[in-house]
């Protein structure tokens, strides 16, 4: 299947300005995603100063990739790549995150599948971007996928699984990352020492189509040590689609990578022996109160006989 009109234009043909009926707009933003999904190619526009020439980004999907989900676009990179459309702003060679006071220079995507996201990203804001996947075909397609759209977005090959650390970067994104419980850890400890220590930024767009990986990662997030702050940004992903209701589509930002296995890991042992410290002085505390209990309550038995 293949469609010569942009993403953005079969998306506003979606919904008929007027309509005497309720229109169903979860069943009709999940049919255009999953049409989308079984293109041959995904046209994405970018627009510019002049209106009648915008900057088409062709990316070609494939299907039938047989070691990896990588080879279409998920939903949630249109997501993310439309909130940071709307969060970042340039001017020049100045390129800035809103609300956080980050200068952009640097760029790392983690498992980029296709390479939409970091494909426009760096044609709109000119940083310097790096597009990652474990390997195999869709690391080729990837690596296609970047030459044709003007071979400005450097491709990497990164395993989680055996990320040591390297170059960190002023902002980190990933979508989708969130889909097998053994890999958790092991993207929070390449997450932190990817995103560059004090200023940098990373952001993730998942939706739970793996509870238990989920859990494991809010889990892993409260439990600190991996970035300086964190917080969920938004549960409904807003722009010019409003898709994504309740927990679908949600976007995390974290602040500050503390080096993952290596500082994240001394800051993790450190919350974990306060942790322990505190629950040993609870449960010292419980067991000088019930003695002194049990001493009070044997005094006075003795003293009634």
């Amino acid at each position: 299947m293949y469609s010569d009109k942009s993403y953005q234009s079969q998306l506003s043909s979606l919904i008929p300005s007027a309509s005497s009926s309720p229109i169903d707009l979860d069943t009709i933003y999940s049919e255009f995603f999953f049409s989308l999904a079984n293109q041959k190619v995904v046209v994405y526009e970018i627009k510019t100063i002049n209106p009648e020439t915008p900057i088409l980004v062709t990316v070609a999907q494939n299907q039938n990739l047989a070691d990896s989900t990588g080879g279409i676009i998920w939903e949630t990179s249109y997501l993310l790549l439309q909130f940071l459309l709307q969060s970042i702003s340039r001017r020049g060679d100045d390129v800035k995150l809103r609300g956080c006071d980050v200068d952009l220079k640097t760029h790392c995507d983690v498992g980029s599948g296709c390479g939409l996201l970091p494909i426009v990203t760096e044609k709109v804001y000119s940083l310097e971007t790096t597009a990652t996947e474990v390997g195999g075909e869709v690391l080729d397609l990837l690596t296609s996928n970047c030459a044709n759209n003007g071979g400005r977005v450097e491709v990497s090959k990164l395993d989680w699984l055996e990320f040591v650390g390297g170059k960190e970067y002023d902002l980190v994104t990933g979508t989708d990352v969130l889909f097998r419980e053994d890999l958790v850890v092991p993207l929070l400890r390449t997450l932190s020492m990817l995103t560059k220590s004090g200023t940098g930024v990373c952001y993730l767009c998942c939706q739970i189509r793996c509870p238990d990986s989920h859990a494991l990662f809010m889990s892993e997030m409260k439990g600190g040590g991996w970035f300086e702050e964190w917080e969920v940004i938004s549960e409904d992903v807003y722009g010019e689609v409003e898709w994504g209701r309740g927990v679908e589509g949600i976007v995390w930002r974290m602040r500050g990578g503390l080096g993952g296995k290596s500082k994240g890991g001394k800051g993790r042992k450190r919350k974990m022996e306060k942790k322990e410290k505190k629950e040993k002085k609870e449960k010292k505390e419980k067991k000088e109160k019930r003695e002194k209990r049990e001493k009070r309550e044997k005094k006075e038995k003795k003293h009634k006989t």
